[in-house]
């Protein structure tokens, strides 16, 4: 067995809080016993969880809460690996929200189509996300005709998904949304239907986009794989995801030709990416989102209560509900005051608490930082902790209450 230092603890909660949803304290001394490359491949080697054909809260009364609710959860489960990670982060790329959709069923297909090609190719993505249901609702796809064609997805599908701001025209978006025309969605027995193509309400004839020649929707989506800004665009997106920090221009190239020289398949690209040293730097940390922070502090006071749609809208960041169609902000507002007093509303509501041993301060401080999974920790964060263990010393349950709401409310906890 590998000597546990300090060190290999931190790289440990490092990694899992970029990979994963944790760090969990049940997880971490077995990964601080990995080297950091191990541990890493281990992260990537983890059987994708399964999920239900329909969505959980089908033909209940907790329909708009059900799935909000199962995917908080699934995150929590420290069985969860970087298939989870990346699940979540192409639903923040490739955005759609219920709140505009209005149909959970179409939600959850969507979010069955991420789960099957998380790793996957991203012009099947794509190609298959372009038609599909919940996104032809979304960014208004749906009854486009050719002649008034609209023009969000098309504009969208350049800007935001696949080859950024700088790389197409205004005559690109207006080209793009001809050929993307003709789809909509069926409405039956009071329901959305199946996705149906309609060459009656289709422009039907070529149009020049991206410098080449298009009609049809597949046209555009292979013209937009076909561009050279996809794999630096889509792989700046996903090191910022993984790593917490954009790429180099230099770093953003090299890994955009892995992307490209792999038939844009994902998994090569994760494996590239996981190889740069800013995963592994103790020093680097990044701002933990709101669902995030939900996710880690449910797993230290245990229950679900934290795991629910209620808190995730609380703090900001509620699954299948982006704001809008760039998805959530990265960066330290998730730091911010605001969400400071978000999260401290939420933890009168824990409904359970987490047991601490019968022992001196010093040992109960240790054992809190230790179930928050908390390596390193400032000065002033443990003399906070140890004040406040030794305000209750005859109230087991209000100190591990107090000791336990502090921890997650610490700088420390805040970041990953």
């Amino acid at each position: 067995m590998a000597t546990i230092t300090a060190g290999r603890r931190t790289i440990a909660a490092r990694v899992l809080g970029r990979l994963t949803f944790g760090p969990f304290s049940s997880q971490l001394d077995e990964a601080a016993e990995l080297s950091p490359d191990a541990l890493v491949s281990s992260v990537l080697a983890r059987p994708a969880l399964p999920a239900p054909d329909r969505h959980p809260g089908e033909d209940t009364e907790e329909e708009w809460h059900a799935p909000v609710d199962w995917w908080l959860r699934r995150m929590a489960d420290p069985a969860a690996g970087l298939h989870e990670r990346m699940v979540w982060f192409w639903h923040g790329h490739l955005t759609s929200s219920v709140d505009k959709v209005g149909d959970w069923q179409l939600m959850w297909e969507q979010h069955l189509l991420l789960r099957e090609l998380a790793f996957g190719n991203v012009r099947e993505l794509l190609q298959r996300v372009t038609t599909d249901r919940a996104m032809l609702w979304y960014l208004d796809g749906d009854h486009s005709w050719g002649e008034e064609p609209n023009e969000n997805y098309s504009r969208e599908l350049m800007e935001l998904f696949a080859i950024g701001r700088g790389n197409y025209t205004e005559d690109d978006v207006r080209a793009g949304a001809r050929a993307l025309s003709g789809w909509w969605v069926e409405w039956v027995d009071d329901g959305p239907g199946p996705a149906r193509f309609d060459p009656d309400r289709h422009w039907g004839r070529p149009v020049p986009f991206l410098g080449t020649t298009v009609t049809t929707a597949a046209d555009v989506v292979d013209a937009v794989c076909d561009h050279p800004a996809i794999g630096p665009f889509l792989a700046g997106a996903l090191h910022e995801a993984l790593v917490g920090v954009a790429p180099s221009p230099e770093r953003g190239e090299q890994l955009g030709r892995v992307l490209v020289a792999n038939d844009l398949e994902v998994l090569p690209l994760v494996e590239a990416i996981l190889e740069v040293p800013e995963l592994r730097a103790p020093e680097a940390t990044r701002a933990r989102t709101g669902a995030e922070w939900l996710v880690a502090a449910g797993a230290v006071f245990g229950g679900d209560s934290l795991l629910t749609r209620s808190a995730a809208e609380n703090v900001g960041q509620m699954p299948f509900n982006p704001p809008n169609v760039s998805g959530w902000p990265a960066g330290p507002s998730w730091a911010s005051s605001s969400q400071y007093l978000s999260r401290m509303e939420l933890l009168s509501w824990p409904d359970a608490q987490p047991s601490l041993p019968d022992a001196g301060v010093d040992e109960v401080v240790e054992a809190v930082l230790q179930g928050c999974a908390l390596v390193d920790v400032r000065p002033e964060t443990r003399a906070a902790l140890t004040a406040a263990a030794r305000s209750y010393p005859d109230d087991p349950e209000s100190r591990s209450h107090l000791l336990h709401v502090l921890a997650v409310l610490s700088p420390e906890f805040a970041v990953v």
